[in-house]
């Protein structure tokens, strides 16, 4: 949703910090096979398209998501002002 976005932003996004005992934690990103293979696999739905400097959400994604969203507003009616 927010633009092209490659694997090394999402491995940053999805990191967390990593408890290394007695001295303090440290930053660690996330796993890019993990973050890869998902991302082949919404690219091979038709969710995502790859374009030049990452991906993004295709059209076909973003009516996913809007129906989602929509059936989630009706059962849940608190969530209607977001």
């Amino acid at each position: 949703m927010d633009g092209p976005v490659g694997v090394m932003s999402l491995r940053t996004f999805y990191g967390g910090k990593k408890d290394r005992g007695v001295t303090p934690e440290v930053f660690k990103k996330g796993s890019g096979a993990i973050i890869r293979n998902a991302l082949h696999q919404l690219e091979d739905a038709g969710l995502v398209e790859k374009v030049e400097g990452g991906r993004v959400v295709s059209p076909k994604g973003r009516s996913f998501l809007d129906k989602t969203a929509g059936e989630i507003i009706k059962d849940i009616p608190e969530l209607a002002k977001y």
